[in-house]
């Protein structure tokens, strides 16, 4: 019985990669596709909505967008819904290996200004902030990429300074 579900959890997910490679407008990186499943044992490791926000002063949000992140196997994803196009949604910056992925906390500040974390990519070069609908989900994302260490703060300083 264990063996069956586990069949039909692997086709589930298979048909969730092949959905998600279908709809996906790849235009950032070129007009060709970046293939999602590398065989047949990758894996939606996690997926969800987020918002991305770009701060002004007293760490206002100057914008919010409303953003996906997915991660199959051990890359990064970060989508937006397409407004003007036949897919349903646009990669927004080059994919992310997870090697190259931290967080960094931001302090609740208030009930606007909660749930936000830093993610930082060195490769692609990113500093983004973003916001969970809630802790758990704040907590989870911030798990699944890994704490900040010592020597990539440091790296990461020093390319942002």
């Amino acid at each position: 019985m264990g063996k069956i579900a586990e069949k039909k959890k692997e086709a589930e997910n298979m048909d969730r990669i092949s959905e998600l490679q279908a709809s996906i407008d790849f235009s950032v990186v070129g007009n060709k596709p970046i293939l999602l499943a590398r065989n047949q044992n990758s894996k939606v490791t996690r997926e969800g909505r987020v918002m991305l926000l770009t701060l002004g002063k007293e760490i206002r949000a100057r914008s919010r967008k409303d953003v996906f992140l997915i991660v199959i196997d051990d890359n990064l994803y970060i989508l937006s819904e397409h407004t003007d196009g036949k897919k349903a949604y646009k990669l927004l910056y080059m994919p992310a290996n997870l090697a190259h992925v931290t967080t960094m906390d931001v302090p609740d500040l208030d009930f606007d200004r909660s749930n936000m974390f830093e993610l930082r990519m060195t490769n692609p070069l990113e500093l983004l902030v973003l916001q969970s609908p809630n802790s758990d989900d704040k907590s989870a994302w911030m798990k699944l990429f890994g704490t900040i260490s010592k020597y990539f703060y440091y790296f990461i300083n020093r390319l942002f300074t």
